[in-house]
């Protein structure tokens, strides 16, 4: 019985990676695709995004390590094990091995599949190796943390006590960065959720984590296998490594490029992006243009869409270049969006829909218009489908209450909505004409 038991733990590995290979990948995705409009099309964020699929990757890799450690002890074999002549590593190797290659295969998928989706629509670079090297360290450790969670915990209980431990380390760095309000701790863990817009993480902040991780890792299952000598070696290395992790933990480099200002120079009207978003200035021009093409009869000369609305002075403080505009240049704000991020790598039409409705046409100049911003916003998100609550982006507030509430905007929309479609596009043309001849100080009749 013993016998067959030994047997088939020994020819398990192959399922062991197969499983937490499927079980990584999965999750990977899970985590990294629906965050997609933070990192598509820019190859920083996008190297960095491959690291949040290490949280469940780790808890994963840790409760497979536990699962192998404990399989003896659970299966009532662990005497003849430690009888026989077969040393631990060569008892255990194998299904900690399955259990790596199947993390790392797992943690390739992902970034395989962002690198994919990210190429078509980046404008230069590639996948930082250097991002991805606490990913690989965070392997290490996951499997090490498991490995002793299955050697001391009881056999049956290891694989879930192994799972919590790398969540409850990430909650502990966490925790403790609130704690002290600052950011040290979280520079500690493998994943990372760091904007790279206009910052990057220091080379050696990512090359001392991957190593305090691996060295970490090797140190505790050196000594869980009983291997002294490479147990206070990988201890040495993982204390200094700890050293240098602690010294660059919550720096940032900033990259004043990425701050100067790119504008199309073309078209009316011009659109204005940094070189942070350049990648997503064909797709902003794209939906601008929609946009204005169901409002025939807008006065777009000497106007500029940027989407944010310190764009041009965050460019000349850190390059000290800005663009060379017409002097009376109107500046419109139409955010770059997806979700609940702004800026974004991509972007949400609706979402965007509704910003360029409140940027074009929900404004008050304070002079006597046909039509108040209320209204013509009102209208824009009924001829476009959108609601009229409030539920289009945090912040917005309801229009549809508003004007409910005012007589004055009551009335108005009922005349406006006695006019034929195409005399409602007309009336709001005007109202933004009247709009921007008052913001620019020109004469609005």
């Amino acid at each position: 019985m013993n016998t067959k038991l030994i047997r088939t733990y020994i020819r398990t590995p192959l399922l062991v990676f197969l499983l937490v290979g499927a079980a990584t990948t999965a999750q990977g995705l899970m985590m990294v695709l629906p965050k997609r409009e933070t990192w598509v099309g820019h190859w920083p964020a996008t190297s960095a995004s491959v690291s949040h699929a290490v949280l469940f990757g780790a808890i994963i890799a840790s409760a497979a390590a536990a699962w192998v450690i404990a399989g003896p002890r659970r299966g009532r074999f662990q005497d003849l094990l430690t009888g026989s002549s077969r040393p631990p590593a060569a008892v255990y190797g194998y299904g900690l091995i399955a259990v790596a290659a199947g993390n790392l295969v797992g943690y390739a998928i992902v970034a395989v599949t962002v690198s994919a989706i990210t190429a078509p629509e980046a404008v230069r670079g590639h996948l930082d190796v250097l991002e991805l090297l606490p990913v690989l360290g965070s392997v290490a450790a996951a499997i090490a943390v498991g490995a002793v969670a299955g050697r001391v915990m009881p056999p049956f209980l290891a694989p879930a006590i192994g799972g919590v431990l790398p969540y409850a380390g990430y909650a502990a760095a966490t925790y403790a960065d609130v704690l002290f309000n600052r950011t040290l701790f979280m520079d500690l863990v493998s994943m990372d959720y760091t904007a790279r817009e206009h910052f990057l993480r220091p080379p050696e902040l990512l090359i001392a984590k991957a190593v305090l991780a691996i060295a970490l890792g090797v140190a505790l299952l050196s000594w869980m296998l009983g291997a002294r000598g490479v147990w206070f070696g990988a201890g040495l290395v993982a204390g200094l490594a700890l050293s240098a992790t602690l010294l660059v933990a919550g720096v940032r480099i900033e990259l004043p490029a990425t701050y100067a200002v790119a504008c199309t120079s073309d078209r009316q009207p011009i659109l204005c992006v940094d070189n942070a978003y350049e990648h997503v200035l064909d797709d902003y021009s794209h939906h601008i243009d929609a946009e204005l093409s169901k409002l025939p009869g807008l006065d777009m000369s000497g106007v500029v869409f940027v989407p944010e609305e310190n764009l041009l002075d965050l460019s000349k403080r850190h390059t000290g270049v800005v663009p060379d505009l017409e002097p009376g240049t109107l500046m419109v704000v139409v955010p770059i969006v997806d979700g609940n991020t702004n800026p974004a790598h991509s972007i949400d039409p609706a979402l965007f829909t509704a910003n360029f409705g409140v940027s074009v046409l929900h404004q008050d100049c304070g002079t006597e218009l046909e039509f108040s911003g209320p209204v013509a916003y009102e209208w824009w998100l009924e001829l476009n489908e959108l609601p009229t609550d409030g539920s289009n982006f945090p912040g917005e507030g309801s229009v549809r209450s508003q004007i409910d509430a005012d007589p004055n905007f009551a009335a108005q929309r009922q005349r406006l909505a006695e006019l034929t479609p195409t005399q409602q596009q007309a009336s709001i043309a005007n109202h933004w004409n009247n709009l921007k001849s008052c913001a620019t100080g020109a004469d609005s009749r």
